[in-house]
C-alpha cells in the first residue's frame, strides 16, 4: 500500500523534525540563560549588587532559559504534530477569506479539503 508507505515517511518525518525543534531549543535555551547571567554579572560589576541581588541575578537567568525551552519546545511539537491545519486566528481567517475572494477559488478552509471533510 503506498498510503501506508507515505504515512511511515511523513511520521519519520515529523519526529526527526521534533527532534531538531527540541533541540535546537534547547541551545537557544542554553544561550539566553548565559545572556540573562551575563547581563546580570555586568549589572553587578557596574553597581556592585548586594548578594540577594546576585541570587536574584542567577534565578532569573535560570527562570529565562527553562521559559524560553518550554515555549521552544511547545512550538516544535505543535509544528511537527502539523503545522498546517492549526487553528488560525481571527486575522488569518479574514486574510484567508478575501485572498480566495480575489483569486475566485472559493476555498474556505483548506485544512478541511485536505483531509477530505465536508
Amino acid at each position: 500500500m503506498p498510503n501506508n508507505e507515505l504515512n511511515s515517511l511523513l511520521e519519520k518525518v515529523r519526529r526527526r523534525q521534533l527532534v531538531v525543534g527540541m533541540t535546537a531549543g534547547f541551545f537557544w535555551a542554553i544561550i539566553a540563560a548565559v545572556l540573562a547571567l551575563l547581563v546580570g554579572m555586568w549589572l553587578d560589576v557596574l553597581w556592585e549588587l548586594s548578594p540577594q541581588a546576585r541570587i536574584v541575578a542567577g534565578f532569573v537567568a535560570a527562570v529565562a532559559g527553562f521559559v524560553l525551552l518550554a515555549w521552544l519546545a511547545g512550538r516544535a511539537w505543535r509544528s511537527a504534530r502539523g503545522g498546517f491545519c492549526r487553528p488560525a486566528g481571527r486575522w488569518r481567517r479574514r486574510f484567508r477569506r478575501r485572498h480566495h475572494q480575489r483569486l475566485g477559488t472559493g476555498v474556505e478552509n483548506r485544512c478541511r479539503l485536505a483531509a477530505n471533510e465536508p
